[in-house]
């Protein structure tokens, strides 16, 4: 039996949409989504990484909730980057669909749901993996 962590999978989803939401914005009319921050060379070098980590994580968390981890610090290295820049908070919406995910990402690994995860307690292969394959038991 398929056991599928659908929170986690849906974390991992929403943090696609964020990879590709406004995240970055010069002016009204030019604006960056990650995919432009690693492909814009002026950009300072904490937000390419903090980029880099937050795409990682995204791509890990359709495997496993510890990609979670990593979006958490990819955010955090971003708010880090923009309070540097121009001491106000992250006024697109990029950043904060990115939180969402990591949040539900992360409680996806302290409460895993989905088919064949119905009861606790949970072992720590459906913690740790959003698609988990039960193996038939073989009586010799």
């Amino acid at each position: 039996m398929a056991r599928i962590n659908l929170l986690g999978l849906v974390g991992a989803i929403t943090g696609i949409v964020a990879i590709f939401s406004t995240w970055l914005g010069l002016g009204h009319l030019i604006t960056f989504n990650l995919i432009d921050v690693l492909n814009d060379v002026s950009v300072n070098g904490i937000a390419w990484y903090s980029a880099v980590l937050f795409i990682t994580g995204t791509l890990v968390a359709l495997l496993s909730p510890v990609g979670g981890v990593l979006q958490v610090g990819g955010l955090s290295l971003w708010w880090y980057y923009v309070l540097q820049e121009s001491d106000k908070i992250p006024s697109k919406v990029g950043s904060y669909i990115g939180l969402i995910s990591a949040v539900i990402v992360l409680a996806s690994m302290a409460r895993p749901l989905g088919p064949g995860l119905i009861e606790g307690p949970f072992e720590l292969k459906s913690r740790l993996l959003t698609f988990t394959r039960e193996l038939p038991f073989r009586q010799d």
